[in-house]
């Protein structure tokens, strides 16, 4: 066993349990939430035990993301906090407003849950960031990731136009007449679509590179390699049309013009561009073409999506009730702003503030904005941790892009991703949040240069 096996075993691993948990209505149940915990576990303690018996150090060191490890475990050791509390000074066994109001969390079993998703994502992104430390590894790695989007997608297909609308999982119960594949909320689904046509995108830019010269070389896709690309590009397309999402619609074009962006842009001082690599665009590649082939992508997206283009122009109903959600939630928020009302307690909590013009008839378990459910569970330094390190990442990726298409993709997701947090709860549905971890850490892994070392050669 060597380490360079571990990482490729590790790698196949993390792609069959990113690709899985999404199909149990997107991984957002708490069987699935407790399951997907013990296999990160599991996986975790195995992947040290072999580093430790095979006597070598990490292949990605720790040392490069210090600052991400420390602002993580602050948060995490927050909500082991708010958990503690809970059981000091809870009196009864009952979660609701009814906790004491010595308590961190009015909710602790609901806290302890959420701790088990954030210790899950935490194994992911650490997983993640060792299998991306060689460059061919990560290359590999983020397009299967897009193969895992686009059998999701195929998946959804299958689901909503030949079998008329069906659930992998029982009945469907909502969204109607929208595809929802396997995740039945169409927003977190058509998130992923996006995600997935950034990859595609990333995957499609291979195409013009030049072909090297000389035995062995790489670099340019065959015109069956183009074809299949294309294809699943399409369906994927196709699919968030098919969705009825408009935040879909508009985070997939933001996908695209900041990825356009980054591998588009060329510093005129940036110096000569790395040529190692598949994924890395070289600077005899014209602008011009990178421009086109991505504007060819966003017209086929807005040319499917007519129907949907209608609603988003008329999305002023929606904006009014969102509105009023916001204000009550940042109500919410005001009343406990340090401490939060407790990891994963906003179902619980959101009925001390919750009245009309909000629907009274409906059950707010989401407060439809990732932010302000961070604020309302964690308070407003604690819940902007989880913000910070996303930022952190996503400053590190453009600092770094220099027309390297996986940086430049993991840039672009975590936009389009930031962006629909705004006005939905993609990030809180685990099946899409174990995807983009693996992006953005895969992203990170190249973009702090870890990935320029070999593992084979001696540190």
């Amino acid at each position: 066993m060597t380490r360079e096996k571990l990482n490729d075993a590790t790698m196949w691993c993390l792609t069959v349990f990113i690709a899985i948990v999404p199909l149990f209505l997107g991984g957002n149940r708490p069987l699935v939430w407790i399951g997907a915990f013990t296999a990160m576990c599991l996986m975790l303690v195995t992947y040290l035990a072999l580093i430790f018996y095979i006597n070598q150090d990490l292949a990605f060191s720790l040392k490069r993301v210090g600052l991400y490890g420390v602002v993580y475990l602050l948060f995490i050791g927050f909500q082991f906090i708010q958990i503690l509390s809970a059981l000091m000074f809870h009196s009864g066994d009952i979660d609701g407003p009814s906790a004491s109001c010595c308590t961190l969390s009015i909710a602790p079993r609901e806290t302890v849950l959420a701790l088990l998703r954030w210790l899950t994502f935490g194994v992911v992104a650490f997983l993640s960031l060792q299998v991306c430390a060689n460059r061919k590894r990560a290359s590999r790695f983020m397009t299967v990731l897009f193969w895992i989007a686009v059998a999701h997608g195929v998946l959804g297909f299958v689901l909503f136009f030949m079998l008329n609308d069906a659930a992998l999982l029982g009945q469907k119960w909502t969204y109607e007449g929208s595809m929802t594949g396997a995740f039945i909320n169409r927003n977190t689904f058509a998130t992923m679509l996006a995600a997935g046509i950034v990859l595609g995108a990333s995957q499609l830019l291979k195409t013009v590179q030049p072909r090297s010269q000389g035995a062995g070389s790489r670099g340019g896709a065959t015109p069956v390699s183009l074809a299949i690309v294309a294809t699943a590009l399409i369906v994927l397309v196709v699919d968030i049309a098919s969705t009825n999402s408009r935040m879909g619609l508009i985070v997939a074009v933001t996908g695209i013009a900041v990825f356009a962006g980054l591998v588009g842009w060329r510093p005129s001082k940036s110096g000569p561009m790395p040529t190692a690599g598949d994924d890395e665009i070289p600077a005899n590649v014209p602008r011009g073409a990178v421009l086109v082939v991505l504007g060819v992508l966003l017209i086929a997206l807005l040319v499917f999506s007519t129907q949907l283009l209608d609603r988003v122009l008329l999305a002023e109903h929606s904006i009014v009730d969102r509105t009023a959600l916001y204000a009550q939630t940042w109500n919410m928020i005001l009343a406990r702003p340090f401490t939060g009302f407790g990891g994963g307690s906003f179902a619980t909590a959101f009925p001390l503030v919750h009245q009309p013009p909000v629907n009274t008839d409906y059950i707010w378990d989401k407060a439809h904005n990732s932010y302000l459910a961070l604020w309302s569970e964690y308070g407003l330094v604690f819940g902007s941790l989880p913000i910070l390190l996303v930022g952190l990442a996503f400053a590190a990726l453009v600092a770094n892009a220099k027309r390297d298409a996986i940086i430049a993709a993991a840039a672009a997701v975590i936009a389009l991703s930031a962006l629909h947090a705004v006005v939905d709860f993609s990030l809180e549905i685990e099946g899409y949040t174990l995807f983009f971890i693996a992006i953005v850490a895969c992203g990170l892994a190249r973009a702090l240069g870890s990935g320029q070392r070999s593992e084979g050669l001696p540190r």
